[in-house]
């Protein structure tokens, strides 16, 4: 699991990143952020992304 709540992290730098730092893991998913995490962009709001 990889989170985030940087606006200005998105999730394709943290799919990038998980290649190369953690090349034997594969992206599954993204998480849907609880209601108290809503915000108008999703690459700016939290991201919590499944690797297995």
């Amino acid at each position: 699991m990889a989170c985030v709540n940087s606006p200005s992290v998105t999730p394709s730098f943290l799919i990038d990143s998980m290649k190369e730092e953690a090349p034997t893991l594969t992206y599954i998913e993204r998480l849907a952020n609880p209601s108290e995490f809503a915000d108008k962009d999703d690459d700016a709001s939290l991201k919590v992304l499944l690797f297995r």
